[in-house]
């Protein structure tokens, strides 16, 4: 940074008064300019008597007392500005604080040599500290404003400026929540200026948004003593090495009256009536050129005003018609050069942040079923899905072998008895069946002893039933079928062997019934995956209204046989509808027009919608769907690239506030990739890359 206005080479001592501006009072500086070396010869402050009413007197006051302290006169000033004096995007001392820092040069008859801003010198010293990128928040304060700059990687992001409060950390937040930051802050905070201990540590423990910082960022306190020396070193940069008005040559002198960074020394303004009120210029900041006055008639453009200002060319005497060409030539090479160089190379790519709303609305529509989704139709479609499953078997079923014997029947009748074969004779519970048809003689009459003897014959019999409850003993006596039990009998003869019971797992009709619910159930799981395969791009399927139904089955056993597992192979047809999801959008969009607001306009990249609901009717789906957008407000792009071409970072933050309520803006690209390039933007509007963002 540099003082144009300064000469290269130094006197062997030159005085220099430095004024720092506050809101209640102002703090001066003697500085002794002595072999290449700066230093403070005297320093002191003041506290207004009357606001700014009586600011000449008080200034006036400030400088005899520095003279009488350092035993000089002095009559070149430096002016030591807070960043909420300097409109930042003309880089000028706003009014009326204009007005009066003139009023104070002329009627104090100090010569100006321009203003350097608090925020530049302590910028410089975190810098030449740090040995690395800046990044970092500066905290200004003065008793009535306090400002804000943030840098990352260098880049300053933000500059913002606003009244103080009593409480200095909600003032703070309160500049981060009305801009929009895309990414954390910087977690260091360097605070200088006119400040209490207490508020410092009252910054050291506040609550920061952790939405803001990643981490609760270091507070750092510049102390005004440190402020002081900073203003020195950046005031010593310059002096040393820029020149100063009595190392002109005497044809390079100033005129008594005339124009010094846009001051007017010993000589009222309204004596030149040339100066159009217009070019009366502020007070300029140290280290920027002045544009040069253009006479009356000639316009130029003030991107090449300033282009063509800083352009320096070889001094030549111009003594024939071929040098008069030489001349000529290199001023066409370098304006060719530079025309095409904005043409082909200088590029750049911009992010503007403006304002939006969220959108928000629920409808009702009815929609058509056919066999395609063209024209916003339902399209009914259909697909098979192999599905197999497994269960075990539940049904039981009894097996086994019956007992058998013989037995001996006995006939006490005085006729002859035949018994069919399959005749039951029982044993209490336990049934028997004769093998064979047998036939018994009758009773023979009356033994010796009074006993009646009867007739018998011996048969094989049967069990009824399985078991091994059959295998009964010897001699058991048992009843024939509903004879009576006096005249017909019947004993085992011997005992009844080989029954019996065991029980086996056979199908049964229920588990196959069980089987084919399971894969359906199956289906339903498994199915939208399967049948999200057949949608084709940009084709949304309604999953809630797919319906599932076994067109074919195949089991691996049959009711009744024996088994532990029975399994299905089955062939599940799955019916779904689908649509075309962009004209679905678009009608959504339609819809959701109605609820925009003048001069904002839908972002149909961002439309979100969910359907809560979907009926299926005869021939038509009737669906309920909830519908999300952003409305950004509505900017001519082309308007927007005529208006940003050719412009300084200064000017374009400015015209994208002011013309188009540009919350924030980020460049995101710069070709070539060089500081140097960053300071304007491209000529040629085609050149230049800007997308519109609601975040």
């Amino acid at each position: 940074m540099q003082l144009p206005f300064f000469s290269k080479k130094a006197a062997p001592q030159e005085d220099y008064f430095g004024l720092l501006f506050k809101n209640n009072g102002a703090v001066g500086f003697i500085y002794q300019l002595q072999k290449n070396k700066v230093s403070i010869a005297a320093q002191d402050s003041i506290t207004y008597s009357n606001g700014w009413e009586n600011i000449l007197e008080d200034i006036d006051k400030l400088i005899s007392k520095l003279e009488t302290q350092s035993a000089t006169q002095v009559n070149k000033v430096i002016f030591f500005l807070h960043s909420y004096l300097v409109d930042q995007t003309t880089q000028e001392i706003k009014n009326p604080y204009k007005d009066i820092i003139k009023n104070v040069a002329k009627s104090l008859e100090l010569k100006p040599l321009g203003f350097i801003e608090l925020h530049e010198a302590i910028k410089e010293f975190i810098k030449k500290r740090e040995q690395a990128p800046l990044n970092a928040i500066f905290v200004e304060l003065d008793s009535s404003h306090l400002s804000i700059c943030v840098y990352k990687g260098d880049r300053l992001i933000l500059s913002r400026h606003t009244p103080r409060t009593d409480d200095l950390a909600d003032d703070i937040m309160d500049v981060f929540s009305q801009n929009v930051i895309d990414s954390h802050l910087p977690s260091k905070m360097i605070v200088y200026g006119s400040v209490q201990e207490e508020e410092i540590d009252n910054l050291k423990s506040f609550q920061w948004d952790s939405k803001l910082f990643i981490q609760t960022p270091r507070i750092e306190y510049v102390e005004e003593k440190q402020v002081y020396q900073e203003l020195q070193v950046v005031f010593a940069d310059q002096i040393t090495v820029s020149p100063t008005s009595d190392d002109k040559r005497p044809d390079e002198k100033e005129e008594e009256g005339s124009m010094v960074l846009g001051f007017t020394i010993g000589e009222d303004i309204a004596l030149h009536p040339e100066l159009k009120p217009e070019e009366d210029d502020l007070v300029d900041k140290a280290g920027v050129d002045n544009n040069p006055r253009l006479s009356e008639g000639f316009k130029m453009d003030s991107f090449f005003t300033n282009f063509f200002n800083k352009l320096k060319l070889p001094s030549m005497r111009i003594q024939n018609k071929g040098g008069l060409f030489v001349v000529f030539m290199i001023i066409v090479i370098i304006i060719g050069g530079f025309l095409a160089f904005e043409f082909f190379l200088h590029k750049i790519a911009i992010t503007v942040v403006v304002p939006s709303k969220s959108i928000a609305k629920t409808i009702d529509l009815t929609l058509e079923i056919g066999t395609s989704a063209k024209d916003l139709m339902i399209a009914s479609k259909n697909t098979t899905i192999d599905i197999s499953d497994e269960t075990k078997a539940t049904g039981v079923r009894e097996t086994g072998q019956k007992a058998k014997g013989q037995v001996i029947i006995y006939n006490f009748d005085n006729q002859e008895k035949t018994l069919d074969k399959g005749t039951q004779i029982s044993l209490k519970n336990l049934s028997f069946l004769l093998d064979q048809e047998v036939s018994v003689a009758s009773s023979s009459g009356v033994s010796s002893d009074g006993t009646k003897q009867a007739g018998k014959s011996k048969v094989g019999a049967t069990a009824g039933e399985i078991g091994s409850e059959y295998n009964i003993d010897k001699d058991k006596e048992m009843q024939i079928a509903d004879l009576p039990e006096s005249l017909y009998l019947a004993v085992s003869d011997t005992a009844f062997t080989g029954g019996s019971k065991t029980k086996v797992t056979i199908v049964a009709k229920k588990d196959l019934d069980g089987l084919e619910e399971s894969v359906l159930v199956k289906a339903k799981k498994e199915g939208p995956s399967i049948v999200k395969k057949q949608q084709k791009p940009g084709f949304n399927i309604l999953s809630g209204l797919t319906e599932y139904s076994i067109s074919d089955s195949t089991y691996s056993k049959e009711i009744s046989e024996e088994s532990n597992i029975v399994a299905l192979r089955a062939k599940v047809e799955a019916a779904y509808y689908e649509y075309e999801d962009a004209p679905f959008k678009e009608r959504l969009l339609s819809k959701l027009k109605a609820e925009v607001p003048s001069g904002y306009r839908l972002e149909p990249d961002k439309l979100t919608y969910t359907i809560e609901s979907a009926d299926k009717m005869e021939e038509q789906i009737d669906i309920k769907v909830d519908i999300r957008d952003n409305a950004v407000k509505d900017i001519p792009k082309a308007e927007l690239l005529s208006k940003i071409r050719a412009k300084t970072n200064g000017q374009l933050e400015g015209i994208l506030s002011q013309n188009f309520q540009v919350s924030a803006y980020m460049v995101d690209k710069i070709f070539p990739p060089l500081p140097i390039f960053s300071a304007w933007t491209p000529l040629f509007t085609k050149n230049i890359e800007v997308t519109i963002s609601s975040k």
